[in-house]
């Protein structure tokens, strides 16, 4: 067998190998306002044209005071069962999964004049339950400690699923 006379080629010691990965994402909704970028100056961005999609509301209603799960299945109407607890977090999963959103939606600040297509009490908790401070996933597992940290979020819903919101784009 001969060997390559290419390998030699790949014997450079002399500088360490490097990759650079780089995404602009969203980068282009907006539009720098200050100098910046070379460490002189701090970077100072401002919104170019306000949030890309929609922003749905997801809030308890006020009359909502006890987050147990069995005072909460007592608002929905629903016997506790065996474990009240593993019975409230079925129906969250249950309606989870029924909601069209997308699989992962981005929590963002409160905005005025968010849609609020779904007030009913069971499509909240299925979306409160499975929120962090950045992220709602459809497949994180429902934490009813979170009810306690929080009674709303808005999520941003891309444009391309706006059509599946009642009340959305067409």
């Amino acid at each position: 067998m001969r060997p390559d006379p290419s390998a030699s080629l790949l014997h450079n010691m002399s500088a360490p190998p490097k990759t650079t990965v780089t995404w602009q994402g969203l980068s282009g909704l907006v539009g720098q306002k200050g100098p910046g970028g070379s460490g002189v100056c701090s970077l100072n961005y401002t919104p170019d044209g306000g949030i890309h999609g929609l922003a749905v509301l997801f809030a308890l209603p006020k009359e909502v005071t006890g987050v147990s799960a069995v005072s909460l299945l007592e608002r929905l109407g629903q016997p506790a069962g065996g474990s009240a607890e593993r019975t409230l977090l079925s129906h969250i999963e249950a309606r989870a999964h029924a909601l069209p959103l997308p699989d992962g939606c981005v929590v963002i600040q409160k905005v005025s004049g968010a849609a609020t297509p779904w007030a009913d009490l069971l499509s909240v908790l299925a979306v409160l339950t499975k929120c962090s401070e950045t992220v709602w996933l459809r497949a994180k597992k429902p934490s009813l400690g979170s009810l306690a940290r929080r009674r709303a979020v808005t999520l941003l819903v891309p444009p391309i699923f706006i059509h599946r919101i009642p009340g959305g784009e067409p």
